[in-house]
């Protein structure tokens, strides 16, 4: 991919917990900087790593692969891997740990067996916004609550990448879903712009996603309005009409099944 990622400044957060219980959903550091490549035998927690200037050669399961600007490769923890400058040279890449509880199933949830992501322009913009707002959190340490939101914020983000490779079909759904993410949209809404029988439709993102196109509208809402709540003043019933929801108690409701916290406490701990 071509892509000029030379004005991401280099950078290094981290927040290391001591004794306090780990949350669901984890990263102590990320950081961004040159790096002569490591190898790990095996590696004991997840990264995130994104390539910015310079190649990589990935070698991991089984496989090696030649790393360009703007790629993605998220390595599971407990599995050897080797990541090496091209050519002799150095490269410069983000890295972000990840670890808790809930990180493997949602990993599977979103990626499957997709370890090596290409995305595209705007893609890559709005993970590498995700990735500041970890960083900003990191810093700032105010509450762990903010860390688990914004890990699931971005491993959503990166994991909506991977339709491309996994279906032409599921990016325009997906498309289709951010573009009316208020409005009352049902399956066979979703089939409609595709084309698609209703049953087809659910069978492909219970093959990709593990999950009904329902279940995942629900996520993308709620993601929404997580940001919504710790980025704005908007009111928690204005919030459930933006992310469609009927009414505040409704989008309260499905906020703390997900969260495990109301809205207006989540707001409050991310202050």
């Amino acid at each position: 991919m071509e892509y000029d990622l030379s004005e991401v400044p280099d950078f290094f957060s981290s927040w290391n917990l001591h004794d306090s219980p780990m949350p669901p959903l984890w990263c102590d550091m990320t950081g961004a900087s040159p790096s002569i490549g490591h190898i790990h035998d095996p590696h004991p927690i997840s990264t995130l790593e994104v390539i910015l200037e310079g190649q990589a050669i990935l070698d991991y399961r089984g496989s090696s692969h030649t790393l360009n600007p703007g790629d993605i490769a998220l390595l599971a923890s407990g599995e050897w891997h080797r990541l090496m400058p091209a050519n002799g040279k150095t490269f410069r890449k983000i890295f972000i740990t990840l670890t808790g509880a809930n990180f493997v199933p949602l990993a599977e949830e979103l990626f499957g067996s997709n370890y090596l992501l290409h995305p595209e322009p705007d893609e890559l913009k709005r993970i590498l916004q995700q990735i500041e707002l970890l960083r900003k959190v990191l810093r700032e340490q105010k509450n762990a609550i903010s860390v688990s939101t914004a890990v699931y914020a971005l491993l959503l983000e990166t994991g909506s990448c991977i339709d491309k490779l996994r279906s032409p079909v599921l990016g325009e759904v997906l498309r289709y879903m951010e573009q009316h993410i208020s409005e009352p949209v049902t399956v066979k809404d979703l089939a409609r712009q595709t084309n698609l029988p209703v049953n087809q439709l659910q069978t492909l993102f219970k093959k990709h996603f593990q999950m009904t196109p329902t279940q995942y509208f629900l996520q993308m809402r709620l993601k929404k309005g997580a940001e919504l709540l710790l980025s704005s003043k908007l009111t928690v019933k204005e919030i459930a009409m933006m992310t469609g929801y009927s009414s505040g108690l409704a989008f309260a409701r499905e906020f703390q099944k997900s969260y495990g916290v109301r809205p207006s406490l989540f707001r409050k701990q991310g202050e």
